[in-house]
């Protein structure tokens, strides 16, 4: 699914629910999924004791035509455990949807040796850690070895840039250029031999 049609549905959710929409957070879906959903969902791969499969993403429409489709077996499900379904109010409902697209997104599988090539190509251990081999004044990548979302990792390449270009300058190093598909190749080496300690939250916000 193409963040650009998760990023349009999250938008119309917005503009249907009006004012209620003030602030749509992933803790705050986590929550109400905690609550509500994960009775039955796992929230991310299979559960033994789940009885209904792992949300996973979809169009705003396709996730209402879903509950809509499946909210007699739903309800049959609290009914047998002796619970009421609860009522969502718009706000919650964005927050379970948004939640089912940043934890539940289809991220592609990169290809760890090409990946390991990128990190020797750029000499990456010259200023991160990674299981154990290098390591500098850089954040070691060992912590992204078991990040939930790439926006974890796409968050620190954005907030920290200045700060690492000012190293590779200082190292005489040539600043990479990241084509396309090779940020998901390095992900996929980190994954691979990374040491994580751990785990990096969702939409990772750090100074």
């Amino acid at each position: 699914m193409s963040w650009k049609l998760a990023v349009g549905a999250i938008l119309l959710l917005s503009q249907a629910v009006g004012s209620e929409a003030q602030s749509i957070g992933i803790q705050s879906g986590k929550a109400v999924f905690a609550n509500v959903c994960n009775r039955c969902h796992p929230l991310e791969g299979p559960g033994p004791d789940k009885i209904a499969p792992r949300l996973r993403p979809m169009t705003l429409f396709e996730f209402g035509a879903g509950i809509w489709n499946q909210s007699h077996s739903m309800f049959q499900a609290f009914e047998s455990s002796g619970t009421l379904p609860p009522h969502l109010t718009p706000q919650e409902m964005a927050e379970v949807f948004l939640l089912t697209q940043i934890v539940g997104d289809r991220v592609e599988r990169g290809d760890a040796e090409a990946g390991e090539r990128l990190v020797l190509a750029n000499r990456c251990t010259t200023c991160h850690e990674l299981s154990n081999r290098g390591g500098g004044p850089a954040r070691s990548l060992d912590t992204y070895a078991n990040m939930v979302h790439p926006t974890t990792l796409v968050s620190r390449l954005w907030s920290h840039r200045g700060a690492m270009a000012s190293l590779f300058r200082a190292k005489g190093l040539p600043l990479p250029h990241f084509r396309k598909g090779d940020l998901l190749d390095l992900a996929a080496y980190i994954r691979s031999v990374g040491a994580p300690s751990t785990a990096s939250p969702i939409l990772l916000n750090e100074r």
